[in-house]
């Protein structure tokens, strides 16, 4: 699954998730178009906010 289908699965929107993460939403929506990816902090935070394991 990619991040597009994770945040659509949790009803969330891009606003929603990049605030949680507390990244912009550009950066987010760059993370989501595969432009670049989050440092390992960041990526941490996104799999607690999309409800990810591992």
């Amino acid at each position: 699954m990619n991040l597009k289908e994770l945040r659509n699965k949790k009803g969330l929107t891009q606003i929603e998730v990049a605030v949680k993460v507390g990244v912009s939403v550009s950066a987010y929506i760059l993370w989501e178009k595969g432009g670049c990816s989050p440092s390992p902090e960041n990526l941490e935070k996104l799999k607690a906010v999309l409800g990810v394991e591992g």
